[in-house]
């Protein structure tokens, strides 16, 4: 998949333990890094385990809505319910922890992205 087509995309295509797996964009909460693969979360509680680094999932879901907010997670910034120094949490009251490191690059972001829907 090309960089320029994911910013278009509305889905992405991951190898699972089953085979190639079609997500919608739009459905993933977070994902997570677990060792040489990820597990990427979905809005209705499913989770699906990928082959890819969290690295390969940076680079198609793409800034404002996703964000890398600590080494091992990258957040959808349209489910964030709020935060503070250290930990985001989401609609459904998941915490997921903030790098301190990417606080303030976090904060920009959502605020981008808050002008950006309105």
């Amino acid at each position: 998949m090309d960089r320029n087509n994911a910013s278009q995309q509305d889905s992405i295509e991951v190898k699972t333990p089953d085979g190639l797996k079609v997500i919608c964009i739009k459905n993933i909460l977070y994902v997570e890094a677990a060792k040489k693969c990820s597990i990427v979360y979905l809005y209705d509680l499913k989770t699906i385990i990928t082959y890819h680094l969290l690295k390969w999932h940076e680079k198609y879901l793409l800034n404002p809505c996703f964000f890398r907010c600590h080494n091992s997670y990258i957040v959808n910034c349209r489910f964030v319910d709020c935060h503070c120094n250290n930990c985001i949490t989401l609609k459904d009251r998941i915490k997921i922890p903030l790098s301190r490191n990417r606080v303030r690059t976090f904060k920009e972001n959502l605020k981008y992205l808050q002008l950006k829907l309105n």
